[in-house]
């Protein structure tokens, strides 16, 4: 599962075996009424659910493992896939190509995971270009979202930072970037600008990518959403019944 996807009906197949395992009952193994549906038993329990682990979020968790090493350790990946693929471009900005073989479709596939999930840790800000890449520190959007000046295009985060001061040149961002931009700019320190800029994974502290972290948030977030809004429904004035077959759906 850590380099090769894991063919949809083979997963399908386990997961009913799962799910008929937990609902049947346990004394005559007569199989029982399915009262929940399996996306939301994987669902994590504060959210509402089991916390069960769902097969595709996972296998998809265990690639992104390489999908990282290609954007973090270009040099330790498996070279023979670099050099065929993306040789002259980085993993993120990539195409699928053409008649990819399959070990290169299910890390292609991770993609997904690591885009969801990676930002830029800035220190001297000359990898990262102000405009079309995480390094907002937000819990929203981690993206700048004012609208990009023609002919700065290429911008890069270095040019916002005054290296002698270790401060921002809110001369040059009050130009360029809305005030909710600044805002969360003047909110990232800057320690080290004689470093190199690298990137992190967001949903844990020390920035490295473990399985256990992406499993699920990034894969089954908009699931959680969808479960929030629909606990939210049980405070609307309808019927009962129209609440009870929501929460079934």
């Amino acid at each position: 599962m850590s380099v090769l996807l894991l063919p949809a009906f083979l997963e399908n197949e386990r997961q009913k075996m799962m799910n008929s395992f937990w609902w049947r009952k346990k004394a005559t193994w007569v199989r029982g009424i399915n009262l929940m549906s399996w996306e939301q038993l994987t669902m994590k329990k504060d959210s509402g659910g089991m916390g069960f682990c769902h097969l595709h979020a996972f296998n998809l968790s265990m690639l992104g493992k390489q999908a990282w090493k290609f954007i973090t350790q270009p040099n330790v990946g498996f070279k023979s896939v670099q050099s065929q693929y993306f040789s002259k471009t980085d993993f993120l900005d990539v195409n699928l190509g053409h008649s990819p073989n399959h070990m290169w479709r299910s890390i292609f596939a991770s993609g997904a995971v690591i885009r969801e999930g990676h930002e830029w840790r800035i220190e001297n800000g000359e990898k990262i270009n102000v405009w079309g890449q995480p390094w907002l520190q937000s819990k929203g959007n981690t993206f700048v979202s004012s609208t990009v000046p023609h002919g700065l295009e290429l911008m890069k985060v270095s040019s916002l930072i005054d290296h002698a001061s270790l401060s921002w040149r809110l001369d040059i961002m009050s130009q360029i970037l809305n005030t909710n931009d600044i805002n969360h700019i003047q909110n990232i320190p800057l320690l080290n600008v004689d470093m190199e800029d690298e990137k992190i994974w967001k949903f844990i502290a020390h920035g490295l990518y473990t399985v256990k972290s992406s499993h699920g948030d990034p894969i089954l977030r908009q699931q959680f959403q969808s479960r929030r809004a629909m606990e939210s429904g049980w405070s609307l004035r309808v019927s009962p019944k129209i609440k009870h077959l929501s929460w079934r759906i």
